[in-house]
C-alpha cells in the first residue's frame, strides 16, 4: 500500500507500508518512506516513519494517510494500527524526524460506532480557507455501525477524518455511503473534495464532510 508522491517544491516524499516478513496484510508491517530533493531523479534510502513490532509481537502499522498543512509546513501522518485503532504523528522537518504518536481511537472510532479502520491511502488535502476554515482532510474507510448483515461488505463505509485547528484535534466526517471503499481524495474543478471509489470510477462529492 503506497501513497502518491508527496510534493514539497523540488522535494518529494513517498510513503508506503513496509511489510518486513511477507507481503501479507497482517504481520510485521511498518510505515516507511523515501525522500527526493531533486524532483525524483534520486531517492534516499528507505527510512522508518513508525514501527511498533518486535520479534515476539507483530503489530500492523499501515494505511498511511499524510496531509500537508500549507499554512505551517507541518506534515501529519494519519495511520491505522491492526485495522482496529487510529493515530497521528507529525514532522516539522520534511520527514527527517517524527513526533510521538497521538492516539485518536477514543475520539474518532468509539463515539461513531466504528469497529475497524482503514485510513488513506491517498495523501490528504488542505482545503481552501475561504468557506472551509483551512481544513485538513484525509479519506478513510471503516466498518460499523453494522446496519445490514445480509451482504458481504455489510457495514463498510467511506468517510473522512479532518481537522479545523491545524491538527490539534481531529474529527470524523459523515459516512459517504454503505459498501463504499474510498481510495483517494482529491479536489474538483470548483475546489470541493471528492472521494474516488476503490475498484471503480464512481466519484462521491463531499464538500462538507462534517455534515
Amino acid at each position: 500500500h503506497s501513497t502518491s508522491p508527496f510534493s514539497l517544491l523540488h522535494r518529494l516524499l513517498q510513503f508506503c507500508e513496509g511489510r518486513k516478513l511477507s507481503s501479507a496484510d497482517h504481520g510485521w508491517n511498518d510505515i516507511v518512506m523515501k525522500r527526493s530533493t531533486d524532483n525524483g531523479h534520486h531517492w534516499s534510502n528507505l527510512s522508518v516513519v513508525l514501527r511498533e513490532s518486535t520479534a515476539t509481537e507483530h503489530v500492523v502499522i499501515g494505511n498511511p494517510a499524510p496531509v500537508l498543512d500549507l499554512a505551517s509546513g507541518r506534515i501529519f501522518m494519519i495511520f491505522s494500527r491492526n485495522n482496529a485503532e487510529v493515530g497521528v504523528l507529525h514532522t516539522d522537518n520534511e520527514g527527517l524526524s517524527w513526533s510521538a504518536v497521538t492516539e485518536l481511537t477514543a475520539t474518532l472510532m468509539k463515539p461513531n460506532g466504528w469497529t475497524d479502520i482503514f485510513t488513506g491511502l491517498s495523501a490528504g488535502l488542505t482545503l481552501d480557507p475561504q468557506g472551509h476554515g483551512n481544513r485538513l482532510i484525509v479519506c478513510s474507510n471503516h466498518n460499523g455501525p453494522d446496519q445490514n448483515t445480509s451482504t458481504k461488505n455489510h457495514g463498510r463505509y467511506s468517510s473522512s477524518i479532518y481537522s479545523d485547528d491545524a491538527g490539534a484535534t481531529w474529527k470524523a466526517g459523515k459516512n459517504v455511503g454503505e459498501q463504499i471503499s474510498g481510495d483517494e481524495i482529491n479536489k474538483s474543478t470548483k475546489g470541493d473534495p471528492v472521494i474516488a471509489k476503490k475498484g471503480g470510477t464512481r466519484i462521491t462529492k463531499n464538500p462538507k464532510p462534517d455534515k
